[in-house]
């Protein structure tokens, strides 16, 4: 019986480290930022459609939403690439685990969005918000943030997203 421990703890040693713990988090919140303030967040590295997130203090009254993007290299424009996955978090031991869809409908002759890989997300609260112009009512902001991916993907219009970004609402992050 010893000897079988011995090789179970031998083969768990030439496991990678980063497979067995890159989403384990410690108890302390390691990464901060204005919006979100202290948080952590992991994507799973054998599966890009799902991450883990963590946070401190949760707005119990609104959901959070998380919004897949690709980021091509040498460039700072993400492209959505599926439907928002929005959750309460209330709890601040609570891992969250979403799982993302890849089904934005790409336009006829691109490649499919569903090919490209989830590089980040965008994290926004399911609140209601008055946009400036080109906005022409309130909206949704993470309605106002796929208007501006849109328009800027399709058209190169960016003035849907100075619009969204003046608001300083969301927080994005790379993986």
């Amino acid at each position: 019986m010893p000897k079988l421990i011995l090789l179970l703890l031998l083969i768990s040693c030439l496991t990678p480290a980063d497979k067995v713990d890159s989403c384990d988090f410690p108890s302390i919140f390691l990464k901060y930022d204005t919006f979100l303030k202290h948080y952590n967040i992991c994507q799973d590295p054998d599966d890009d459609s799902l991450i883990r997130f963590k946070l401190k203090e949760g707005d119990i009254h609104v959901k959070y939403c998380f919004i897949p993007t690709y980021i091509a290299k040498d460039s700072n424009k993400s492209i959505f690439i599926g439907e928002p996955r929005c959750l309460f978090i209330k709890d601040p031991k609570e891992t969250y685990e979403i799982t993302f869809i890849k089904n934005r409908p790409t336009p006829e002759g691109d490649i499919p969005y569903s090919n490209y890989p989830i590089k980040g997300v965008m994290i926004i609260k399911d609140q209601v918000m008055e946009f400036s112009v080109p906005f022409e009512a309130p909206l949704p902001a993470p309605n106002a943030y796929l208007k501006c991916a849109e328009a800027l993907d399709l058209t190169g219009d960016d003035s849907y997203c100075r619009a969204f970004k003046e608001m300083g609402k969301y927080s994005f992050l790379a993986f």
